[in-house]
């Protein structure tokens, strides 16, 4: 059954109405008299049914319907201002990150919004905020009679707004290791030195990314006893173990928005052909 709150919704309405019932046996006599001469209950009683007519006032029955009205409008307004001041409080903060704002709700008192006032700026930080990038990442052998040995790295822009001088850059290389159950993407001397750290390298620094088009971004060069991968200010990474590699590839636009992904190949190793696209092993170590 649909609830009743028409005196909650239209207060000022239910109100009038209640003063229209009471003072409605003075109206309906001031209008009758515009037409007749005789009063209202003279004319009632001469009728056949005129004894079921009352013989006391009609203010005894309206009185008491406006007012039981008025009680009832008085209520619901009481118990709308009750909810809305128990109604929980949440204070709009935002904190700063390295890469989108957030925005989080919290119990404490200052400042606050509260029902829908608190729809308002979480609408702003939803239209405010820029979305990742929808930008695809895969591979391409460059085949062809005096072909330069090696694999193309393409990227195509899966959104309708182009992307305008995008970077390419590469975060990491990581190694696929197998062990006795299990497998786990590792650093490899080969690419991270001593150490564990990488140095990002950027391979393309302006690219447009068109809808639906894709666009070679890097290249990994084939050279007998390494894998190559130049970049734009002459740095560069070299891989010569075999086995299954993983790029980390951030793509950015010139508006800010960005992607970070992850695509592998396979290299059986120095002397024994060029690199091959391949799947991504399952791993417990993120991109």
């Amino acid at each position: 059954m649909a609830k009743f709150d028409f005196p909650q919704r239209h207060p000022f309405g239910w109100a009038s109405l209640c003063f229209a019932i009471i003072d409605s046996p003075q109206w309906v006599n001031a209008i009758w008299g515009l037409y007749s001469s005789e009063p209202l209950l003279v004319v009632v009683a001469r009728q056949p049914w005129g004894h079921l007519a009352p013989t006391f006032s009609a203010f005894w029955i309206t009185v008491p319907i406006g007012l039981l009205m008025w009680v009832v409008t008085l209520r619901s307004n009481r118990k709308a201002t009750s909810a809305q001041r128990d109604q929980p409080v949440f204070r709009v903060e935002r904190e700063r990150s390295s890469t989108l704002p957030d925005l989080h709700a919290h119990d404490a008192s200052g400042d606050f919004f509260s029902g829908r006032e608190w729809e308002r700026p979480f609408g702003r930080h939803l239209l405010n905020q820029k979305l990742p990038l929808k930008v695809e990442l895969n591979w391409k052998q460059n085949f062809g009679a005096g072909a330069t040995p090696g694999i193309w790295l393409q990227a195509t822009n899966r959104d309708l707004v182009t992307v305008e001088r995008a970077s390419v850059v590469i975060t990491n290389v990581m190694r696929y290791q197998e062990l006795a159950d299990t497998g786990e993407f590792v650093t490899s001397p080969d690419v991270h030195g001593a150490g564990t750290t990488f140095t990002e390298v950027q391979i393309d620094s302006a690219k447009t990314l068109h809808p639906g088009v894709a666009e070679s971004v890097g290249f990994i060069r084939y050279e007998t006893s390494r894998l190559d991968i130049q970049g734009v200010r002459q740095e560069n990474v070299r891989m010569t173990l075999p086995g299954i590699r993983r790029l980390t590839v951030r793509v950015r636009g010139a508006d800010g928005r960005e992607i970070i992904s992850g695509i592998c190949f396979r290299w059986e190793g120095p002397g024994k052909g060029w690199p091959e696209p391949c799947p991504c092993p399952q791993s417990r170590v993120p991109v």
